[in-house]
């Protein structure tokens, strides 16, 4: 699909193709090249390509290039689960409870659950949580996403999370990246 629509004079920067896995991104970038190359409609380095990643690369490109009407810096870190792991357990210590007896783990699969969801921490107001548990979710959760902030980080929900909250809220920012991929690909959604 990528060839055919190159072949009509699409330029290929108008394209993106989108999968889950880094491996998967990587052979079809080689796939969309050896094509190209094939049918010598890129065979020089310098010409451009189609965008070929992954979901969370391309959060990342996006929040690097977009980020800064958020608040994110355009050099933040990705957190992996252990940093992520650290910063709750580290907030539940702060809270003043043994991250033996409430499971850290547990505590960040629901905060990437929700995130999963789209939904933020500013989307849960401490008031509302009735019971110990959820009053130590939401004030771990706060405490995780300051650390978050304070260090410049971002964890791999973010990733998906943030990119999602730029395209619904800034429309200025949705309609310019809209006028760079006129053409979307999803491997296997």
């Amino acid at each position: 699909r990528i060839l055919h629509l190159i072949e009509k004079g699409t330029p290929p920067e108008k394209i993106l193709a989108v999968t889950f896995t880094n491996k998967a991104a990587k052979e079809m970038r080689e796939r969309v090249r050896s094509l190209l190359d094939e049918h010598s409609l890129g065979t020089s380095l310098d010409e451009p390509l189609p965008l070929i990643t992954t979901f969370h690369g391309l959060g990342v490109r996006i929040l690097k290039e977009e980020g800064r009407v958020l608040q994110i810096p355009r050099f933040f870190s990705i957190w992996d689960r252990n940093d992520s792991l650290k910063a709750i357990k580290d907030a539940l210590i702060s809270l003043g409870v043994d991250p033996k007896e409430i499971d850290p783990r547990r505590i960040l699969n629901r905060i990437s659950k929700e995130k999963g969801a789209g939904r933020g921490f500013e989307s849960r107001p401490r008031d509302s949580a009735k019971h110990f548990m959820e009053r130590i979710f939401s004030d771990t959760w706060r405490i995780y996403e300051e650390t978050l902030q304070k260090t410049k980080a971002l964890d791999f929900d973010d990733l998906i999370m943030k990119p999602l909250t730029l395209l619904r809220e800034h429309k200025d920012v949705r309609e310019r990246l809209q006028n760079t991929w006129k053409y979307i690909h999803i491997d296997e959604y």
